[in-house]
């Protein structure tokens, strides 16, 4: 009575007919895939007889090659971890070819020695109740797949890795087990990239051949559409097709057109092998999505290896020299304005907004206390939120720099008062073990060019610095004037004029860097830093300042010794003269003017500087509010202080119903930006002047004054 059931006990017989009566599946294979045991219920969900898959392989039954590939790799890799078992599903072809979707329950069989010997799994038939989720599961594995293909495809300028990635992806993305992306060359099409990968032997003949050759993926590339061809083996073929289709086993073939900006650049194809495949209307969609971003990223590929052949080309004339330039200049302009650069720009523009807005409030009533405190401790207190508040200040102009798009400014710029910034910057941002060293021996120092511009590829350059120096070193900026020969200035990393320069060499004591990797450090988007931690656009983007500045660059580094880039700036003749700040403009008391701005820490404090100074206040808030307000009270209104951005009706809105108004009203304009586009038309319309938050209230005042007096 006590006596403990046992499974041996049942016959083998008995046993396997226990099995065959479960309404779920079972499955037996070993470590190499074989099929060792399938219950009734199993075979019949794949439609197959009894024991007809036994010695077969379970990734035979999976839909497509990639899923087999897929099964394959997967049982190599559990056999290799053994993680806990985890149910997964699958879809599988039935023996009359249809979908099967599939839920497996699997756990390990063991030999003695608790070696692994195989697999068993418990099979449930979710084909009806879950064919919805199947459509679900399948699409979001392609949108994965067609996020995961799109990045990588714009996130490079190597024309055979996009080949490459596109066909991978295809494949994946459609189920289908072969692609091909073929690129028009004259009346030629040459077969850039396969997958899988092509065998040693096949014929030179099909790997570049006449696209009259190749009807089919002629029509598609002539008429811009995709084609579908579902059995091309019922297709009249020329020699050449019938060639590619027999070494390839194809069957069901879609051709799609690779176009960018109206130009036909060549076709891809995806086929199925051996069998014939449904490929529905959302798949055609989808194929073309793909089409197009891939042709747009081949095509910026072909523009960036273009532009390493510039310099040879610029010796050949004068009329191809400006020629080249011009297109250099719309390709870097391009690059600057790429997707994930112009991202990080709108962040960093719009988080130093919101947090010059902040610090305008805290400034202001930072001096507020100051003003009115009896206490010494608090007057100390109030001063030194100021000096904080003024460093905060300097880092979010640092970020409205990297920030700035548009024209460069030509201005004269002092490159020893630009480095002296750049090191105070530096002082707070790196390693205490490193050494800031300068040693500014040019007696001459202007350039003309950008200051934001010039700023940033000296912060770039000392930032690198830093980096090669994680366990501190000595950083040196030096300048010196140099006069260029025709010979020298032909060495440059790009030819420049023969004249007088300025050399600013930035040095450090770093890990140095080796040839291979020289070769290749101005390239967009080239980085040997971690993911995450660098865009690689940093020395691309001092590239580009140099040669818009006509600068040069020369870098000079050893390995375990160090790095020097050296650049060489216009010397910018008869530039000493300095402007000279006018005198602070005198108060006017008794003024009214009306403070618009949506944060109300701004508001309050700017009102109540603006109140220490004997002006008469009017604050708001709201847009619609102030307008209501100035239209009743316009003849008293003396100034208006306007904030840009604002929610609802925006600042320049609210400055134009103002000037419908009153076109003789005066504004100062304020913002947490620098001067916009938006801002900077504004102010082209005169009797408005700019000021930028956050601002102190010796300032604020001797804007305001000004404002008055325009």
């Amino acid at each position: 009575m006590n006596q403990l059931f046992s499974l041996e006990s049942i016959p083998k017989e008995d046993f396997r007919g226990l099995l065959d009566s479960l309404i779920h599946g079972v499955m037996i294979n070993d470590c190499d895939g074989t099929i060792l045991f399938s219950n009734r219920s199993h075979h019949q969900m794949l439609g197959f007889a009894p024991d007809e898959l036994l010695g077969k392989k379970v990734w035979e039954v999976q839909l497509s090659r990639v899923d087999q590939d897929k099964t394959l790799a997967a049982i190599a890799e559990i056999i290799r971890t053994q993680p806990s078992p985890e149910p997964y599903l699958a879809v599988c072809q039935r023996k009359d070819g249809s979908r099967v979707f599939l839920q497996f329950d699997w756990n390990y069989l063991h030999e003695q020695d608790g070696s692994v010997k195989g697999f068993i799994s418990i099979i449930t038939d979710l084909t009806e109740r879950n064919g919805r989720q199947e459509r679900l599961v399948r699409a979001n594995q392609r949108l994965t797949t067609l996020l995961n293909l799109s990045q990588n495809v714009v996130e490079t300028l190597d024309l055979q890795k996009i080949l490459q990635e596109m066909v991978d992806g295809i494949s994946e993305l459609m189920g289908m087990g072969t692609a091909a992306i073929y690129l028009i060359e004259g009346e030629m099409l040459r077969l850039s990239a396969t997958f899988p990968p092509l065998p040693p032997d096949f014929p030179e003949s099909l790997r570049l051949a006449r696209k009259c050759d190749h009807p089919h993926l002629a029509k598609a590339i002539d008429t811009r559409a995709p084609l579908l061809v579902p059995d091309i083996r019922e297709e009249t073929l020329t020699p050449e097709e019938q060639a590619a289709v027999e070494l390839r086993g194809l069957r069901t073939i879609l051709y799609v057109p690779l176009i960018a900006d109206e130009e036909v650049m060549g076709a891809y194809i995806v086929c199925s092998a051996d069998e014939c495949l449904s490929v529905e209307e959302s798949d055609i969609h989808l194929s073309c999505t793909l089409a197009n971003l891939g042709a747009l990223a081949l095509k910026n590929a072909r523009l960036f290896e273009e532009k390493k052949d510039y310099s040879a080309r610029l010796e050949r004339s004068l009329a191809e020299q400006k020629a080249a330039e011009h297109e250099r200049e719309e390709l870097q302009q391009e690059l600057f304005q790429t997707q994930k650069l112009d991202a990080i720009g709108q962040l960093a523009g719009g988080v130093a907004h919101d947090f010059n807005n902040q610090l305008g409030g805290i400034l202001g009533f930072a001096e507020l206390v100051r003003l009115k405190a009896k206490d010494d401790r608090l007057i100390r207190y109030a001063e030194n939120i100021i000096n904080l508040g003024r460093r905060g200040a300097e880092l979010t102009s640092q970020l409205l720099a990297f920030a700035r798009k548009g024209e460069f400014q030509r201005l004269v710029v002092d490159l020893h008062q630009v480095i002296t910034e750049v090191t105070d910057i530096l002082e707070h941002t790196v390693l205490q073990k490193i050494d800031i060293r300068t040693q500014l021996n040019a007696e001459r120092h202007n350039t003309l060019g950008d200051p934001t511009q010039i700023q940033n590829a000296l912060l770039n350059l000392a930032l690198n610095a830093r980096d090669a120096m994680p366990e501190g070193g000595v950083m040196l900026f030096r300048t010196g004037e140099i006069r260029l020969d025709e010979a020298t200035s032909r060495e440059m990393l790009f030819p420049l004029e023969a004249g007088n320069y300025i050399r600013v060499s930035i040095s450090d004591s770093g890990a140095g860097i080796d040839e291979e990797t020289r070769e290749r450090i101005f390239e967009p988007f080239f980085t040997t830093k971690s993911r995450g931690e660098g865009t690689g656009m940093g020395l691309a983007a001092v590239y580009g300042t140099m040669k818009n500045l006509g600068g040069g660059i020369r870098v000079h580094s050893e390995v375990e010794r160090g790095t020097t880039f050296d650049l060489y700036f216009p010397l910018e003749l008869g530039a000493d003269k300095t402007a000279e700040r006018p005198a602070p403009a005198v108060p006017q008391s008794g003024k009214e003017i009306m403070v618009v701005d949506d944060e109300e820490a701004v508001a309050q404090s700017t009102s109540e500087l603006l109140a220490q100074a004997g002006y008469v206040l009017h604050v708001f808030i709201d847009s619609s509010q102030a307008l209501a307000a100035y239209q009743e009270r316009q003849s008293s209104i003396d100034l208006v202080v306007l904030d840009m951005i604002m929610p609802g009706m925006s600042g320049s809105q609210l400055y134009q119903a103002i000037k419908a108004i009153n076109p003789a009203a005066r504004f100062l304009i304020i913002s947490g930006f620098s001067l916009s586009d938006d801002t900077q038309r504004l102010l082209a319309e005169g009797k408005a002047a700019f000021l930028p938050k956050p601002y102190q209230s010796a300032d604020l005042i001797d804007a305001v004054n000004r404002a008055l007096e325009s």
